[in-house]
């Protein structure tokens, strides 16, 4: 600007020179470092017939019940790598509706939580407890790491049992230690028929 200051709307100077104009841009929206991403995904456990929301700092600390899977696991790859950019994930889980895994252990029904073919990892035991000979503990197991455990009265059967993240309790009178093995939700007959005696060669 050749003389002095000030400032103008239109083109009205008559001496010549550079006059130039300074206006404020205002306050300017700021954008988050991370976002939102939805993701439709076939997932071997989960939520069924909803979308649901995983943040990212929640992660590591619910992808087992979740998803049923270490969050490591290459099985939920995609999930791992859209939380390295996204802050929150969206999900809906497209292959959902599938059969509950499902079996009978101590005298009474338990269900997966969730349909999928990761239910048949999960194994659940009714072990007498070691100080109480009158308590059952029952264990849920996820490829042999125990998910829950709860101690109740066996003469109380299965009605201070709670759905934990994995499985539900189906009604029982009363709770039958089953020691020698944890029955896998799979198994929809005897243990005792899934074995084959060793023959003798002839």
């Amino acid at each position: 600007m050749p003389i002095g200051g000030g400032s103008f709307t239109v083109q009205n100077k008559v001496l010549p020179g550079a006059y130039i104009n300074f206006v404020s841009m205002g306050t300017n929206a700021k954008m988050g470092e991370r976002g939102v991403a939805a993701l439709p995904l076939e997932l071997n456990w989960g939520p069924e017939g909803q979308v649901f929301k995983l943040d990212a700092a929640d992660f590591n600390a619910t992808s087992m019940k979740v998803f049923g899977y270490d969050p490591t696991d290459a099985n939920i790859l995609l999930v791992r790598e859209a939380m390295k950019r996204a802050k929150t994930l969206l999900i809906y889980r497209v292959n959902g509706g599938g059969t509950k895994a499902s079996a009978t252990v101590g005298g009474m029904t338990v269900t997966a939580k969730y349909g999928g073919t990761r239910g048949n990892a999960i194994k659940v035991a009714v072990i007498t407890n070691v100080d109480d000979a009158t308590k059952a503990d029952v264990v849920t197991y996820l490829d042999d790491m125990v998910m829950d455990s709860q101690t109740v009265a066996k003469s109380g059967g299965a009605a201070s049992l709670v759905a934990n993240d994995f499985v539900t309790f189906g009604t029982a009178a009363t709770l039958a230690a089953a020691t020698v093995m944890v029955a896998p939700l799979v198994r929809t007959t005897p243990f005792f028929t899934l074995i084959r005696p060793m023959l003798s060669p002839s």
